[in-house]
């Protein structure tokens, strides 16, 4: 296809100004907000360098697979070493959690057999603007340069516009930093002819309102597991509820409990306990092709953007069977798992929590290593005699 890029798998400049186009009236119309993150591969040129052009574009391969596969985010490439990733309805906090949980993503594990540490800059437009915002990217720009200059590895969101008195505002996860200048960059396109009234008028040239940083040692990463904390959970299942809104998108939520983790604790200990904790998640999320959120101790969860009831399910089937196909030590692994599908457009957290939750349940009194959708059987139940809880290999 030729608005996939060979090298990394991204969409192309070419993709990216057609999608603008296409969802431009759309988010006029709506009124939503548009979040813009731009993704630049830190020190990708010493990495060429060092190991050769290969290797770096290996780097980048590695990077945009996990924005596609942990993430459902589709990174569009617009310079040798950055990637831009559009939220049409997301506000700029959803865009600075996102950021956060990509950021931290992507340090924990090697890729291409190398850290690999990403700087990202974050802007959103007005309600009513959307893509029509000419100086968005040149924000998003600014905000990605402060990232560079505080040292890397680093998400740095700036603030678009302010639209209700500080007082008023909710309370933000960003902390103030200084005034930067920004210029309009190369690769933003304007899309429209529009002429804002003065009081909206958004400069080409100008000094930026404050730009806030997201702490890098905020907890979205658990630190036993390597998957995402339960309030990273919950920070993209706000931004994906309004994504899915705004663009009519399906969404699930898979919940997987480890079986029998309980006596793996009480007759082996603890330390046996962590190991199934991380050859789990590890599982989970090589077979899946999804990032894995540990919400409770022996439970993890998977958001999965865009997929059915159907798609769902296989994921989490594919889930199931690679878990029990590995071992942690002289231990078996066993998980149930519950699944819970909604209907495009209509995604909410709270209410996928409580299906999916249900469904595991019904899994675990079935006698566990089964998948069950909304509570209904959807696979199997292991033929008789088949190991149901974690035992010695």
């Amino acid at each position: 296809m030729p608005e996939i890029l060979d090298v990394t798998g991204a969409f192309s400049r070419a993709a990216l100004d057609a999608r603008l186009a296409a969802e431009r009236h759309a988010l006029r119309a709506s009124g939503a907000p548009a979040a813009l993150l731009v993704l630049d591969v830190d020190r990708l040129g010493e990495i060429a360098e060092t190991y050769g052009r290969d290797r770096a574009d290996d780097v980048l391969r590695g990077v945009a697979a996990r924005l596609r596969e942990r993430h459902r985010c589709w990174p569009y490439r617009v310079d040798d070493d950055a990637f831009v990733v559009l939220l049409p309805g997301g506000d700029e906090q959803a865009g600075a959690e996102l950021a956060e949980i990509v950021r931290a993503s992507i340090v924990i594990r090697p890729i291409a057999q190398l850290p690999v540490t990403v700087s990202v800059g974050v802007a959103a437009s007005p309600p009513g603007w959307g893509w029509d915002d000419i100086t968005l990217g040149a924000r998003a720009d600014a905000a990605l340069r402060r990232a560079k200059s505080e040292g890397r590895n680093l998400a740095v969101a700036h603030e678009a516009g302010i639209v209700t008195p500080e007082e008023e505002r909710p309370r933000r996860l960003l902390t103030p930093q200084s005034v930067v200048t920004y210029e309009k960059p190369s690769w933003w396109s304007v899309l429209t002819h529009r002429e804002p009234r003065a009081a909206e008028a958004a400069p080409q040239h100008s000094v930026a309102p404050d730009p806030s940083t997201v702490a890098p040692a905020h907890p979205v990463v658990d630190d036993l597991t390597q998957a995402l904390t339960r309030e990273a959970l919950d920070w993209r299942a706000a931004e994906l509820a309004a994504r899915a809104r705004q663009n009519g998108l399906a969404a699930a939520l898979i919940v997987a409990d480890i079986d029998g983790f309980t006596a793996v604790n009480e007759r082996f200990g603890a330390h046996a306990g962590d190991d199934v904790l991380r050859h789990a998640a590890a599982r989970i999320e090589s077979s899946g092709h999804a990032c894995p959120y540990r919400t409770e101790r022996d439970t993890f969860a998977v958001l999965l953007v865009g997929d059915d009831a159907r798609r769902a399910f296989g994921v989490a089937e594919r889930i199931r069977a690679a878990v029990a196909g590995a071992s942690a030590g002289a231990l078996q692994l066993r998980v149930s798992v519950g699944v819970a599908a909604a209907a495009p457009g209509t995604f909410d957290l709270a209410d996928a929590e409580h299906r999916a939750l249900a469904a595991l349940a019904a899994a675990r009194a079935g006698g566990g290593d089964q998948v069950r959708l909304d509570g209904m059987p959807a696979a199997s139940p292991p033929a008789p005699g088949a190991p149901r809880v974690l035992r010695a290999a």
